[in-house]
């Protein structure tokens, strides 16, 4: 049986932009799980009185909803964490980017592929927290809706 190719998360970055015609990246620090976004494509019903064993018939429709990341890691109140308050705050659509170096101990790991994604959106929500006495790190939560078309690479 051959042997695996499977990668882990490790390494993988979200970056936040300015600019537009050739945004400059930096990198959301600290996070600890990103979650790409999942397209969903609108579907039309489109039943009709002949339909195959009376089951409603689809056909794809016309959208592409191109879906949301979340990202979560440990709150470190930095200027590039506070960067994602300033945005949502503002309402503002920017540039963003997500890497996913596939690493173990920071030396990439051989065979393996980096899946590249960049668009534009905007947050949603974020936080901090949950705050407690007793021996837990404190989280910083965001969730970033894509808007428009997104640019898929792997290298």
């Amino acid at each position: 049986m051959p042997r695996t190719s499977a990668s882990v998360g490790q390494g993988a970055q979200f970056f936040t932009g300015t600019g537009t015609t050739s945004p400059t990246y930096t990198a959301v620090l600290e996070m600890a799980s990103i979650s790409t976004p999942r397209k969903k494509r609108e579907s039309v019903e489109a039943t009709h009185l002949k339909s195959a064993s009376d089951v409603d018939e689809f056909i794809p429709g016309g959208t592409v909803d191109p879906g949301e990341i979340q990202i979560s890691g440990n709150f470190i109140g930095d200027a590039t964490q506070e960067t994602i308050q300033t945005l949502i705050d503002a309402g503002t659509v920017f540039p963003w980017k997500f890497t996913s170096a596939a690493k173990i101990g920071g030396t990439a790991l051989a065979g393996t592929s980096v899946l590249t994604l960049t668009g534009y959106g905007f947050f949603t929500d974020s936080g901090e927290g949950p705050f407690e006495a007793k021996g837990k790190k404190v989280d910083i939560m965001a969730t970033m809706k894509a808007t428009g078309p997104i640019t898929r690479a792997i290298a």
